[in-house]
């Protein structure tokens, strides 16, 4: 029960930081770049499903018990938001899977590396 909780708690805070860290990539690519230049609902839309996507995927990476399969959930969410973007928003495919695999990896690492020090004492 505790690993469940200690899970929970570290893809609860993963999940909370993404908002953060993918509001403050968005502002600094704003700065340095001058602005989007692709406009329009579509996008738009596209770019609040694959975040979305990313929620969704991390609960199925939270819920998976294999390793293995963890990695290549993310890694196939990862193809697939490429697949989706490019060849029209090249920059947004590479940011958002570069996002998604960097994200899900540092939840990954961070909850085994919070249940070994939780299973030490």
């Amino acid at each position: 029960m505790q690993r469940l909780l200690i899970g929970m708690a570290v893809y609860v805070a993963v999940g909370t930081l993404s908002i953060y860290v993918h509001d403050y990539g968005v502002g600094v690519y704003q700065t340095y770049m001058g602005g989007f230049t692709a406009r329009g609902v579509g996008i738009g839309m596209a770019t609040h499903s694959a975040r979305y996507l990313f929620f969704i995927m991390n609960i199925f990476v939270f819920a998976i018990p294999n390793l293995h399969a963890k990695l290549i959930t993310i890694m196939a969410t990862a193809i697939f938001l490429l697949w989706y973007f490019l060849p029209a928003h090249p920059v947004r495919a590479i940011a958002y899977s570069g996002f998604t695999v960097s994200m899900s990896i540092f939840a990954l690492v961070a909850r085994a590396g919070i249940e070994r020090l939780f299973s030490r004492r």
